[in-house]
């Protein structure tokens, strides 16, 4: 047994006080009284009163001096250890992933595990301490080892819900190293289990204990929300939405395609679209919403179905809705390329010569034709017949019909492409730092490299146009169309969708620029844009729409889902592996401290009790 305020036993010093008041003296009154016959009883009655006399057995004295023990006792908060009286350093691991906020326990996931480790808090023994880590697709820690049982509580209650995947692996490898400075440690996970097999070097030696929170899995969800180019409709976008059946039975549910109101013009939400659609029990299904066009860009897929999880039956799409493409062509005259970006209803194409070239600065893409400039800022690029001005960089020897051997079939500009049969009557030997990727390869020498820096893509040919019969074959437009689709999709300026837990790109400004960043429950974040570099922002716990707002400028709204399949299945697990260990889940904590004040307290009320009881018994006999 121990004590959780031993200071209280201090109380202990009011027993041998208790015991003066029966020593001390009585104090006198002086009464006339009509014989002396009395005299003698006083005279017997004056020495038993002596200071010091010796203690005489007392029934009220020992009700009250136990009286005293019990609640001196009962202050000082004595615990009894359910499993041990070894004191321990716990490491809590709370899981604060989607998942987490079903209500298939009331009220849900996260608060019944909230409840519990409160409880472990307050029978926390003298001696021990307590960590709390929250995890979710990262770890972070919300208080390092504290006894103080008022901080562990407010910390406790701090802890919310995210929108983001589950990954227990920071977090556990945080709790080994915290455990090694601390006496006889054990840890202790609260989670739905969604997590992975954990890969360590060699199993625990502490104590481990998992809590599986959850009853059940009975939810449907979005898995996957994209948005693609219909080329049916120009300008337009097709949204592909996948949901999952998790539950135990087939379901039947109604979609929406919603627009989303735009604070800045005040427009108001509207349905687009709704589709119905039968689900079986663990299957997916997919649809496909077009888009109408005229509506705003933000745009939000909703399921209709009540289910234990609510985070994962809405995502939210931004479709950029650009005028056009801005496209340069630093040339003296190239008639194919030309021909090919203006083919492409997306793009608004701009040439100027060699001499008359400033900055690419404003363009979406830049293409230049046998000309390189002095120096390449942030952007996208192609070269062609030369190569960007990176050192380790350039063109050498020709090369005269070099065969092409091999292509990079996967990569999203070759796609589709077929590159066997393309005659090259002359190339350039080029020369590549290590870095560069070769996409179109020959026998002597790269024909198509890329290369990616922090700020910038640039994609190069060494060979010119007017030297093969490339621009004469099919593969030369699709090419084109590629190209801008690839720059598009891989430009700061263009992503808008993303999972969360996601680190947002936010485009570089032209000179640092403070700016203001909405999330979707309405808070703030100041940071500052940086003129070279995309801003990162890592700040995306919350599902929905982020609005970046600069001093200067519009406004720009990027989307953040929960999609992922493996927290849309809300079915607890009972266990998990670390390293070779099986670690087995339980319902419920084992109490490890249980404090006994409230019985001693109560029993001190019954001795108080009896102990007024004899005094009215003895008083009334003495009147």
């Amino acid at each position: 047994m121990s004590f959780l305020a031993p200071l209280a036993l201090f109380f202990f010093i009011s027993v041998p006080f208790v015991i003066l008041l029966y020593l001390l003296k009585l104090r006198r009154i002086d009464k006339p009284i009509s014989s002396t016959l009395l005299w003698r009883q006083s005279l017997e009655d004056l020495k038993a009163n002596t200071p010091f006399q010796k203690l005489k057995t007392s029934l009220l004295l020992f009700l009250q001096l136990l009286v005293l023990i019990l609640l001196s006792l009962a202050v000082a908060r004595p615990v009894l250890n359910a499993v041990g009286f070894e004191k321990r350093s716990r490491i809590i691991l709370t899981d604060v992933s989607a998942s987490m906020s079903s209500t298939d326990v009331s009220p849900s996931r996260l608060d019944q595990a909230k409840t519990q480790i409160g409880g472990m808090i307050q029978n926390l023994g003298s001696g021990e301490s307590i960590m709390l880590i929250a995890f979710s697709e990262a770890a972070r820690v919300l208080c390092p080892f504290s006894d103080d049982r008022r901080v562990l509580l407010s910390t406790l209650e701090s802890i919310q819900p995210t929108g983001e995947k589950t990954d227990l692996e920071e977090a556990f490898q945080m709790a080994l190293t915290a455990a090694k400075s601390q006496p006889n440690p054990e840890i202790t996970i609260f989670s739905d289990g969604g997590f992975s097999k954990l890969k360590l070097d060699r199993d625990p030696e502490m104590p481990i204990h998992f809590v599986a929170c959850g009853l059940r899995g009975e939810n449907v969800g979005i898995v996957s929300v994209g948005t693609r180019r219909n080329f049916d409709a120009e300008g337009q976008y097709q949204i592909s939405v996948t949901i999952r059946n998790s539950s135990s039975e087939s379901k039947k549910i109604f979609v929406d395609l919603l627009s989303l109101p735009d604070p800045q013009t005040g427009t108001a939400g509207n349905v687009i679209d709704a589709r119905e659609v039968s689900i079986e029990a663990g299957k997916p299904a997919t649809l496909v919403f077009d888009d109408p066009g005229y509506y705003l860009n933000a745009l939000e897929v909703r399921l209709d179905v009540q289910d234990d999880l609510p985070v994962d039956n809405h995502a939210c799409v931004v479709l950029p809705r650009k005028e056009a493409t801005k496209v340069l062509i630093v040339t003296t005259g190239n008639y194919f390329v030309e021909r090919a970006l203006n083919a492409d209803p997306r793009t608004r194409v701009s040439t100027v010569p060699p001499n008359a070239f400033i900055s690419a600065e404003g363009y979406d893409v830049a293409v230049f034709d046998q000309f390189v400039p002095p120096r390449l800022g942030p952007g996208r690029y192609l070269f062609l017949g030369c190569t960007p001005p990176f050192p380790d960089c350039g063109l050498e020897g020709e090369v005269e019909y070099p065969a092409i051997v091999d292509w990079d079939r996967f990569h999203p500009l070759i796609r589709y492409l077929e590159m066997s049969d393309l005659v090259v009557r002359k190339a350039k030997q080029m020369r590549l730092p290590s870095w560069g990727k070769v996409l179109v390869e020959s026998n002597e020498t790269p024909l198509m490299v890329l290369l990616e820096t922090e700020n910038s893509v640039s994609v190069a040919t060494g060979f010119d146009l007017y030297e093969s019969d490339w621009p004469l074959r099919a593969s030369f437009p699709i090419f084109f169309m590629n190209l801008v689709d690839w720059f598009l999709s891989t430009d700061p300026r263009g992503i808008r969708l993303y999972a969360t837990g996601d680190v947002l790109r936010f485009p570089p400004s032209e000179t640092e620029l403070a700016a203001t960043v909405q999330l979707p429950s309405g808070k703030t974040r100041e940071i500052r844009l940086q003129p070279d570099n995309p801003t990162l922002f890592a700040d995306t716990s919350e599902t929905g729409l982020y609005r970046l707002v600069p001093q200067q400028g519009e406004a720009i709204l990027y989307a953040c889902n929960l999609i992922s399949a493996e927290e849309t299945d809300t079915t607890p697990r009972t266990q998990f592996t670390a390293g070779t260990a099986e670690i087995e889940g339980v319902r419920d904590i084992q109490a490890q401290n249980r404090e006994i004040w409230w019985p001693l307290a109560f029993a001190a009320l019954l001795v108080f009790l009896l102990e007024w009881q004899v005094y009215s018994r003895k008083a009334r006999y003495e009147i």
